[in-house]
C-alpha cells in the first residue's frame, strides 16, 4: 500500500517490506518472497516498474497515481515556500528603498510569512493550508492583474509567472484530494 511518504510491500497481506521514500524507490528495492521469488520495485523514466524474478508485472493505477500526487503536493508545497521567501524580500527590498513603511510594505512581509507557515503545514499534508495558499495566490493574481489594468504599464511577464505558478498550485490541491481520499478510504 502507498501512503504518499512509505511504500509498504506486502504479499498474501503480508507486509514484507518497505521502501521509505520516492527517493529510495528511485534507487531500486529488492524483497525476497516466501515462496524464494523476487520481487524488485524501481523508477524508470518517472514511472513505477515492479517485475517478479525479472518479468514485469503489471503497474496498478492506485501506485503510478499515488507516486505522482505525492509529488505533486511536495512541488505545490515548495512554489509556496518559494513565493513566500520572494514576497517578504520584497516588502524588505521596498522598505529598504524608501526609507519608511507603507500598508503595501507591511502587506507584503505579512502575506510573505502566511506563505511560509503554509507551506510548512502543506508538508504535513495539509489540505486546508494547501487551500488557503491557492486561494490567496489566486486572488493576488486577480488583484495583480486589476492593478496593471489601471496603470499604463502592462506587465504581462508578471501576469504570466503568476498564472504558471497558479497551475501546479492547483495540480497540488487536487492531487492532494486524491490523496487524502485514497488514504480515508483505507488504500493507502
Amino acid at each position: 500500500m502507498y501512503n504518499g511518504d512509505a511504500l509498504t510491500v506486502t504479499f498474501d497481506e503480508k507486509a514484507i517490506g518497505v521502501i521509505p521514500d520516492e527517493s529510495a524507490l528511485w534507487a531500486g528495492r529488492v524483497f525476497c518472497l516466501p515462496d524464494g521469488s523476487y520481487l524488485q520495485f524501481e523508477m524508470v523514466i518517472g514511472t513505477l516498474v515492479v517485475s517478479r524474478n525479472g518479468e514485469k508485472l503489471r503497474q496498478t493505477e492506485a501506485y503510478g497515481s499515488a507516486l505522482g500526487d505525492a509529488s505533486a503536493v511536495r512541488l505545490a508545497g515548495r512554489l509556496i515556500r518559494y513565493i513566500g521567501g520572494y514576497t517578504v524580500a520584497e516588502g524588505l527590498i521596498r522598505i529598504w528603498f524608501a526609507n519608511g513603511l507603507s500598508g503595501t510594505m507591511v502587506f507584503s512581509l505579512l502575506l510573505g510569512s502566511a506563505f511560509v507557515v503554509l507551506a510548512h503545514f502543506v508538508y504535513k499534508r495539509s489540505a486546508s493550508a494547501l487551500t488557503a495558499a491557492v486561494a490567496c495566490y489566486c486572488l493576488d493574481t486577480v488583484s495583480l492583474i486589476l492593478f496593471l489594468m489601471r496603470t499604463t504599464c502592462l506587465a504581462l511577464g508578471a501576469i504570466a509567472v503568476h498564472i504558471g505558478l497558479t497551475v501546479p498550485l492547483i495540480m497540488g490541491l487536487i492531487a492532494m484530494g486524491r490523496l487524502n481520499r485514497t488514504i480515508s478510504a483505507g488504500h493507502g
